[in-house]
């Protein structure tokens, strides 16, 4: 048994079956209609085939029959028990509970609370991975749709500077704030110009590592080269913020996070998502007193861009490694300080 046991127990398990409920147990996961396996075996179109092996995770591309006869071409991420990462530490997640499936679920939801398009859809999944999968039989993860475009950190200079880029990865900077994700690199989001309509989808992956109680300040997600900061990813919060933004955060309230969040996340991470909000809309009023609240088609304007760094804000970072790259380029001798 698990020390804070969060799986409700008055829900229909029965209706599973028992080696796919016991996934339920071994991760300690609540049973909801949200947690609900969306895609098992039976919605598999073809075996699914390993892409990728980071330092905790495996995941493998799938392709799965939707319940609308549509397919889905994702990726699946099975659950771990142990949450291994440094920015989990730091921010209080449980280790060896870290309610990894609960965080990406609850960022989503926070994202559509926000109605931005920032985050891929994310679903329970059961499914069997090779080979041998008959014998190891199904495992619990995430399925979530594939992140299309590129690596913010190989977008070039040109793409960074759109205005709708722009307005995208800050919707996306704001969001991993509130959510407390302090492990927003350049390589666990997408920037994608979709064609030919000329379009822009900004995708945030890997939402593991958010909601953890012990960041209660917005601003603790960014990267500072101390002793005690040095492993999170992020930045300060942005120097300006569009008003569409501005009015979707500063009309939340602790009750809408409550209900939100109440059922996924235990009363201090509430709490931290609660202080957090709380400091951005803070943050927010700063702004507006500076006149840093700006029309939302303002974001390619000179002076706009003049206030982005690799300090505080996530465009200003990936800038700053593009030119430094396009210097590189030009003059090979150039040391490729930036990136």
């Amino acid at each position: 048994m698990h020390p804070q046991q969060r799986y409700a127990t008055n829900v229909p398990m029965a209706k599973l079956p028992p080696n796919i409920a016991r996934l339920y147990h071994q991760q300690n996961l609540k049973f909801s209609p949200e947690t609900h396996p969306a895609f098992t075996n039976a919605n598999l179109m073809n075996r699914p085939f390993k892409v990728g092996s980071g330092a905790f995770n495996t995941v493998y591309a799938v392709q799965l029959k939707k319940p609308d006869g549509g397919v889905l071409d994702g990726v699946f991420k099975p659950l771990s028990i142990t949450e291994n990462g440094w920015v989990a530490a730091a921010t209080g997640i449980p280790r060896n509970d870290p309610q990894i499936a609960m965080r990406n679920i609850a960022t989503l939801s926070y994202a559509k609370k926000l109605d931005v398009d920032v985050i891929p859809d994310t679903h329970v999944a059961a499914l069997e991975v090779g080979p041998g999968a008959q014998i190891e039989g199904p495992k619990l993860g995430l399925v979530m749709e594939k992140a299309l475009g590129m690596e913010a950190g190989k977008a070039p200079i040109e793409m960074l500077e759109r205005r709708d880029v722009c307005a995208e990865v800050t919707k996306l900077q704001l969001l991993d704030h509130l959510t407390g994700q302090g492990d927003r690199h350049s390589g666990n989001y997408f920037i994608d110009v979709i064609k030919p309509s000329d379009e822009v989808k900004v995708m945030g992956i890997d939402n593991d590592q958010c909601f953890g109680h012990r960041l209660t300040n917005p601003n603790e997600i960014q990267f500072i080269n101390n002793r005690t900061n040095y492993g999170f990813r992020g930045t300060s919060l942005p120097p300006v913020v569009d008003f569409e933004m501005a009015i979707k955060i500063s009309s939340l309230t602790p009750s809408d996070i409550q209900v939100m969040l109440g059922d996924k996340l235990s009363e201090a991470e509430v709490r931290a998502a609660v202080a957090r909000l709380e400091g951005v809309k803070k943050h927010i009023v700063q702004l507006e007193a500076q006149g840093r609240v700006i029309d939302p088609k303002d974001w390619d304007h000179f002076d706009v861009r003049q206030l982005l760094t690799a300090e505080n804000s996530y465009i200003g970072r990936e800038r700053e490694r593009a030119l430094a790259k396009q210097a590189q380029a030009l003059d090979p001798q150039r040391p490729n300080a930036g990136w």
